[in-house]
């Protein structure tokens, strides 16, 4: 999902400028002007798109990408996702010119559809076991696959080769001299941001900041051995984007953001934010909590500073959901009986994100009670479109003792 949110923002802010020349195309002279195709081009042999051509690719990127999202067709809707972006992206770097923000995001997506993908947290999931439940085979969520952790590794890898390869650039073409301030003072006084004026009147802030840039960029790939220096190395990153991004003019470079999630456990996300919220004194609680909204406040500014309403839908169901997992949980256990059940329990299970309800299979029908599944619904945000339907769930079969839900215990969690 974060990689298909990071497609998205991509290729919608490199939209602008692929359009704008795609549209000159027609004009004599032109793309002779303005087409300098990088390498990979090239070699392919791949040519600048006209008007159509440009639009046709990027309907169908925003396709995929959306299907991708929700994890429908996941590994056919990666593999067009990675193709299409190579192709819309070198073509706005060949337009211009050349960074280094999305190649990271390049790799990741490349890698993508030869990973697990869509073996959990999609409706591709959901759809396998519900088929496999109607079968009488297993409705488990996958824990682990070979190859599930590929592109979070090989993100890890080119997006420290990048920071890397910044870093020992600029010492080995201009040396230690590229530290001494003036060098960030140029490039403010030349792309003049929010932040600029102040900073550029402190000489030695600025000759600090030559120093941390360097330092962090050059010893990034210590990341990749050490989980403990990320807490260093990530924030510091972040913080460079930011301070570049109202600086220099540079832009928020959200794809390298999105791409830096590669280093964070996002598995253990939930569990610290819900301890930090609901255990310890009153005030610390607050605070937690505090904090947290402030950090989603301020990306979701970023977004809307940016004037991208998709991205902000994207990200705000995220929040949403890791806010939710935050929340102390009260958790269900049901019991079901006949084969007719298991495709209920299989669907119920691929929503139940947060790990809230228990399923056992019982021979014996049992009492029934309908409004217990609609009263579970309520805890489980996904399951809330369902609620009309749920309350005649318990009484499904009621005479023959076929198909029959109950809620055996319930217990805080």
């Amino acid at each position: 999902m974060i990689l298909m949110a990071a497609a998205y923002y991509a290729v919608w802010h490199k939209g602008f400028g692929v359009f704008q020349h795609a549209d000159g195309a027609d004009a004599v002279g032109y793309l002779q002007r303005v087409w300098n195709p990088i390498y990979a081009f090239q070699i392919l042999g791949l040519e600048a798109p006209g008007p159509q051509a440009a639009r046709r690719v990027y309907a169908l990127l925003m396709f995929f990408i959306a299907l991708g999202f929700v994890g429908l067709f996941s590994r056919l809707s990666t593999f067009v996702v990675a193709a299409l972006s190579f192709y819309w992206i070198g073509t706005a770097y060949s337009f211009g010119k050349p960074h280094h923000d999305c190649i990271g995001l390049m790799f990741a997506l490349a890698i993508l559809p030869f990973s697990p993908v869509g073996a959990r947290l999609s409706v591709d999931s959901l759809v396998a076991r519900w088929r496999s439940a109607r079968r009488g085979g297993s409705m488990e969520r996958p824990v682990l696959a070979p190859f599930a952790g590929l592109p979070l590794r090989l993100t890890m890898v080119t997006s420290a080769i990048g920071y890397f390869s910044a870093g020992a650039s600029k010492l080995v073409l201009a040396g230690f001299g590229w530290m001494n301030g003036y060098t960030l003072l140029g490039i403010m006084t030349e792309y003049r941001s929010d932040w600029s004026d102040p900073l550029s009147e402190n000489l030695f802030l600025l000759q600090v900041m030559s120093v941390g840039l360097i330092g962090i960029q050059v010893a990034f790939p210590i990341t990749l051995f050490s989980v403990r220096s990320r807490w260093i190395f990530i924030p510091m990153a972040v913080g460079f984007h930011l301070m570049a991004m109202k600086t220099m003019a540079t832009g928020p470079f959200l794809t390298l953001w999105f791409t830096l999630a590669a280093f964070i456990a996002l598995e253990r996300i939930p569990g610290v934010l819900r301890r930090g919220m609901t255990q310890g004194p009153l005030l610390w609680r607050m605070s937690f909590g505090a904090l947290f909204l402030g950090i989603s406040y301020g990306i979701v500014a970023i977004y809307m500073q940016h004037k991208s309403p998709w991205l902000l839908a994207v990200l705000l169901p995220i929040v949403l959901a890791v806010l939710f997992q935050c929340l102390p949980r009260m958790r269900v256990e049901l019991s079901y009986s006949s084969s007719a059940a298991r495709g209920w329990v299989a669907i119920l299970r691929a929503l139940d994100w947060g790990d809230l309800l228990r399923f056992r299979e019982s021979e014996a029908g049992g009492a029934t009670e309908p409004v217990s599944m609609a009263s579970i619904a309520w805890r489980v945000p996904l399951l809330l479109p369902l609620v009309p339907f749920l309350g005649a769930l318990g009484g499904m079969g009621s005479g023959t003792a076929r198909g029959s839900f109950r809620r055996a215990s319930k217990s805080a969690g």
